[in-house]
């Protein structure tokens, strides 16, 4: 049975537990350094050993980088069987050498907020261990299990060993050999507050202006008026459409189709919830009362 055919069960209450081993995590920190506007992804190795009946305690003792292209708010293996292949027969390769088991894979979702999004929890059921971390070293993890017919999902109690240090320049050259970046363009953006009133926000420097921009006449808009239109954008087009295209990394929301924004070039990301656009705008703009929204 594939796993599409699976029924997919979230445990509540229940956690299994994962320890990332200093090397990994070491190499974590690098690749938020070395990308700290892109997003990024690991593939981990290590053990897992029972806890109880019902919890599991993960090892990540090893890391590899296999090809990719990342933006700022996606990462993916490119899509041709011979790169698919190569990735197939390099994790292969490296299980046999390490004796270690081929756990899951380890992203970044730069200066966003630590979650899943719709596209990692679909890319969970291809492996039995997922993380995410952001900048600022936060992480976030789900667990899966694959049992009777049942997908097995689970939160993670999750355990960091090892500190940062210096980019050793042997690392740098298999960056720059697996993992082509996407840059992200600067650009500008028009917002209507109200019938009279129009606005403009650059990413670069996130601030809002009038349309007498002139620097001693500008009329600046602070983040938290970015975040309510924004969100209500969100809200009308689940409201109206059943769904929303936000972009994770300027918080802009698609009018239509877009599967990239055409304001920073980011890959958006599909929302069914206002609370999914709510969280990704205030790891952007920050905290917004709630009752004002």
């Amino acid at each position: 049975m594939g796993w599409n055919e699976e029924k997919v069960v979230e445990l509540k209450g229940v956690t299994d537990k994962v320890t990332i081993g200093e090397d990994v995590w070491k190499v974590s920190e690098w690749l938020c350094e070395l990308f700290p506007n892109h997003e990024w992804h690991l593939r981990m190795f290590g053990t897992v050993e029972e806890m109880d009946s019902l919890r599991k305690h993960f090892h990540v003792q090893k890391w590899l980088i296999t090809k990719q292209v990342v933006s700022g708010a996606s990462v993916e293996t490119p899509e041709d069987e011979e790169t698919e292949e190569e990735a197939r027969r390099e994790i292969e390769a490296f299980e046999k050498k390490t004796g270690l088991a081929y756990l899951g894979v380890f992203h970044s979702h730069n200066n966003m907020g630590v979650f899943f999004s719709g596209t990692d929890d679909e890319d969970l059921m291809s492996y039995n261990l997922g993380l995410v971390r952001n900048n600022r070293g936060e992480v976030y993890g789900k667990s899966c299990e694959h049992k009777d017919g049942y997908a097995i999902v689970k939160e993670l109690e999750i355990e960091i060993e090892g500190q940062e240090n210096e980019i050793p320049e042997w690392f740098k050259k298999i960056v720059e050999e697996k993992i082509k970046k996407i840059e992200i363009k600067k650009y500008e953006k028009e917002f209507q507050i109200n019938d009279a009133d129009y606005g403009y926000y650059k990413r670069e420097q996130r601030d809002f202006y009038s349309n007498n921009w002139d620097e001693e006449d500008a009329m600046y808009w602070d983040d938290d008026q970015r975040f309510r239109w924004e969100l209500e954008l969100a809200r009308d087009r689940i409201k109206d459409a059943g769904y929303a295209r936000i972009c994770p990394y300027c918080g802009s929301v698609m009018e239509n189709e877009e599967k990239y924004c055409p304001y920073c070039g980011a890959e958006t990301v599909k929302i069914f919830d206002v609370s999914e656009a709510r969280e990704i705008l205030k790891n952007l703009f920050g905290e917004v009362v709630e009752n004002d929204v």
